[in-house]
């Protein structure tokens, strides 16, 4: 897993910007593209979302930090490891068990923000999850998964691509929990009053 200053240095040096003209392409601050490619503060989800639109990159390849996949968007000539080795090494037994877990962990999070919305009375925004979900046929994918994982006879090809697929969902199902629970408890502006940061009150 990369780092998202990786990314997003390898995306700027790709269409020779500047870290104000990306900056003003997502809709932020020099400075905001400057924090995490100091690596001080990750990636948004709205981030993603107009890095995805505006330079064609995948977002599950962005939510999961995925640095080859990234530079394959972009079309970048690239090193990639053999993955035949990658396959050959991997622990498919524990691969399968995180990502058992994993899965959990997902629709417990889907079933908290369900719940969270109708307690609050929030209108149901689209998800990031629901779009990599269904761009990436998940739910066809985790059912062949679950149909096979009883003793863990899995095609390892596939163990190592499913994973890194869960890992991005993962990612945008917590991006979409933080989200749903800050607008409703309208944290933000919270935050902004109670932080030394905004706050210069003496």
């Amino acid at each position: 897993m990369s780092e998202y200053r990786e990314i997003f240095r390898a995306i700027r040096k790709k269409n020779k910007l500047s870290q104000e003209e990306f900056g003003e392409a997502l809709g932020v601050s020099r400075s905001a593209i400057g924090q995490v490619e100091l690596g001080k503060n990750n990636m948004s989800g709205d981030m993603a979302i107009k890095i995805s639109e505006k330079f064609g990159v995948s977002i599950e390849h962005l939510l999961s930090r995925d640095l080859t996949g990234v530079l394959s968007d972009l079309d970048i000539d690239q090193v990639i490891p053999n993955e035949f080795d990658v396959w050959e090494n991997l622990d498919f037994h524990a691969e399968s068990g995180y990502i058992l877990h994993a899965i959990d962990k997902i629709e417990v999070a889907k079933i908290l923000i369900d719940k969270f919305r109708k307690d609050k009375k929030l209108k149901a925004e689209p998800l990031i999850y629901d779009t990599i979900s269904a761009n990436n046929n998940l739910e066809s994918l985790k059912q062949q998964f679950l149909k096979e994982s009883n003793g863990f006879q899995q095609n390892p090809k596939f163990v190592y691509k499913l994973k890194k697929l869960i890992d991005a969902c993962l990612q945008a199902i917590y991006i979409d929990l933080f989200n749903t629970v800050g607008m409703g408890y309208d944290g933000w502006n919270e935050y902004y009053k109670s932080s030394p940061r905004f706050n210069n009150k003496k």
